[in-house]
């Protein structure tokens, strides 16, 4: 099977808007002296055409041959803001791959809501629904993919109940000392096995990261700044909820993955060089678990690589070849490495 896409529309189209941690672009609206709000519309569309589809080989006979489908990958309305400057707010609704061949809409979903206080740059506490604080690429805008989406392993992820997009419903405690940033956050997770109904785990994630250049201290991330700043990143996160998974006898087994990472970015005469890489460990206390396609990988280890290199001429206009390399060892036997 071979895959081809094209991204022929990639647009941020900005409404009304404050710079709250999560975009910092658009018009804003005030209230008073300290009461500001933003709203933004971003979408991402894209062309992809998929030839020798398996069809019935592959298990699904309405996917057959050469597929050419033009879908919205991603459509964003965000609302944030500031009630003071001790409290701000953020809200995230998505209807992404909307149009897309052999997948049905959902439609309109909450992706993030929370409340921050402020209490210091260096001390911010997070309630809502928000990321799990675990990898870089899982923190990082996909307005501002280099390579249109995060590499497969980053996807492994435990889900937590009726949550999309890898959050969880909890508290978070973060902030900046200097080039020094920390994420500590608790939250419902998944919900129990059904043997194990009443007896609630509490789902533990957490990332700590150091800018040896210039520091990235937002709370949504970027894979590249395009010039703006000269990165060195190294940081590492884990994630840990016991009894959200079972074993291959159907017994409670505990979850746990952590990750380690860095990004390097810089600009010279000649153009922009982007390089990360990240290693991943899952364990899900079943060698034989499976992703909900039923496929036996989703507990082993893996790392990707990704490299780009920009070449911008004085107009503004801009060529970004990249490459990425991801590998995986299953911790199961029925799967080859």
């Amino acid at each position: 099977m071979a895959l081809i896409r094209f991204v022929f529309v990639m647009v941020a189209a900005f409404l009304f808007a404050y710079a709250v941690p999560a975009f910092a672009e658009g018009i804003t609206l005030e209230a008073g002296k300290e009461t500001v709000v933003k709203i933004s519309y971003r979408l991402q569309a894209l062309t992809q055409f998929s030839k020798d589809q398996a069809g019935a080989a592959g298990g699904d006979p309405t996917v057959a041959g050469d597929q050419l489908e033009a879908y919205l990958r991603r459509s964003r309305l965000l609302i944030g803001g500031q009630v003071t400057p001790l409290f701000d707010f953020f809200l995230q609704l998505d209807d992404d791959n909307r149009g897309k061949n052999y997948s049905s809409s959902t439609g309109i979903k909450t992706r993030d809501a929370w409340i921050q206080l402020n209490l210091s740059p260096e001390w911010r506490i997070i309630a809502g629904v928000f990321p799990v604080q675990f990898s870089k690429s899982r923190l990082t805008s996909p307005f501002s993919f280099v390579a249109l989406e995060r590499p497969i392993i980053d996807e492994m992820q435990l889900d937590s109940t009726g949550l999309d997009g890898k959050r969880d419903r909890g508290v978070m405690l973060w902030g900046n000392m200097g080039g020094f940033q920390y994420r500590l956050a608790a939250g419902k997770g998944a919900k129990p096995q059904a043997r194990e109904v009443g007896k609630e785990s509490i789902r533990y994630h957490g990332r700590i990261q150091v800018s040896l250049l210039d520091v990235e201290d937002d709370f949504i991330a970027k894979e590249s700044y395009m010039g703006g700043k000269g990165i060195f990143t190294v940081g590492c996160g884990f994630d840990k909820q016991d009894k959200a998974s079972t074993d291959s006898l159907g017994r409670p087994t505990n979850y746990s993955a952590w990750t380690t990472d860095i990004a390097v970015e810089g600009k010279s005469e000649s153009g922009l060089m982007s390089l990360s890489s990240a290693y991943y460990s899952y364990d899900w206390g079943n060698p034989e678990k499976k992703d909900i396609a039923g496929v036996n990988y989703v507990e082993g280890k893996g790392w990707q690589f990704t490299a780009s290199y920009t070449v911008m001429d004085k107009s503004g206009v801009a060529v970004q070849p990249y490459v990425r390399y991801v590998t995986w060892n299953s911790a199961s036997a029925a799967v080859a490495s």
